[in-house]
């Protein structure tokens, strides 16, 4: 069973961070500095600041 994060990926950090351009971090740990708020009507993780 896998843990889900809705995360709002700003364009700064989709070339990184993006699952399109990268997906072999699928599944992987990531630390995410944001706000937690509602994201597609779940709870998520907006205005993104840094991905580690």
């Amino acid at each position: 069973m896998y843990a889900v994060l809705y995360t709002q990926v700003p364009p700064f950090l989709r070339s990184e961070f993006g699952l399109k351009s990268n997906p072999s971090l699928k599944g992987k740990k990531v630390t995410i500095t944001g706000t937690l708020s509602e994201y597609f009507t779940h709870p998520g993780l907006k205005d993104v600041s840094a991905m580690d």
